[in-house]
């Protein structure tokens, strides 16, 4: 994906955002970016959100589409939404992204496969061909069973093993101490593992 969009519409302005405190001059963090976005109308602060979790959103589409340009249209669709909807975003904007991006690849596949008759079964059980290029991206399944779990640990554990962060990075942008975060992703493992019997190979490759 080599180009995202930019936003064609402003998300409505909201009165009860305000810059956000505690985060000082860093002015490339995200909770500044939005801001930005939303009460400036900061067209620039868009892209460099946009830019920064492009990879995510692109990796959650193509792992559960058939082509790259599905894969494609999904996460500009996934980033317009983002742009319409950035005044309503409360929590983690990764995590966000990740679940828009997860569920819009979801509804297109099962739309086309349903037009070509396909059975519910055969979504659900059927893999979806990997992407060769991506042999350590987690599979569809583990994309299928992060949505469902509570925010609180699907956020953690996107940040953590899809964007890339450490537990000391986590727990300052989230305000949480380290070991609140480690017991997070440990209890968010376990959940994913409880879920599905996994074991969880296909996303411990960054722990």
């Amino acid at each position: 994906m080599n180009k995202v969009i930019d936003p064609k519409e402003k998300s409505p302005l909201n009165a009860s955002h305000r810059c956000p405190t505690g985060i000082g001059s860093d002015e490339s963090c995200d909770s500044v970016l939005l801001y930005r976005f939303i009460e400036r109308q900061d067209d620039a602060a868009f892209s460099l959100l946009a830019n920064r979790y492009a990879a995510l959103v692109y990796s959650a589409c193509r792992r559960n589409s058939r082509s790259d340009k599905d894969a494609e249209d999904a996460a500009n669709e996934c980033l317009f939404l983002f742009s319409r909807s950035a005044s309503r975003i409360t929590g983690s904007i990764p995590s966000w992204l990740y679940v828009v991006a997860t569920r819009l690849a979801m509804r297109r596949l099962l739309r086309d496969r349903r037009r070509e008759t396909t059975s519910i079964h055969a979504l659900i059980t059927e893999p979806i061909a990997p992407d060769p290029q991506a042999n350590s991206e987690p599979s569809p399944d583990i994309d299928r069973i992060l949505v469902a779990l509570p925010e609180q640990h699907r956020t953690i554990l996107v940040l953590h093993f899809l964007v890339g962060k450490n537990q000391e990075e986590i727990a300052r942008e989230l305000g949480l101490s380290r070991p609140t975060v480690s017991r997070r992703i440990r209890d968010g493992l376990a959940l994913l593992r409880k879920t599905h019997d996994l074991h969880g190979r296909d996303i411990l490759s960054h722990s």
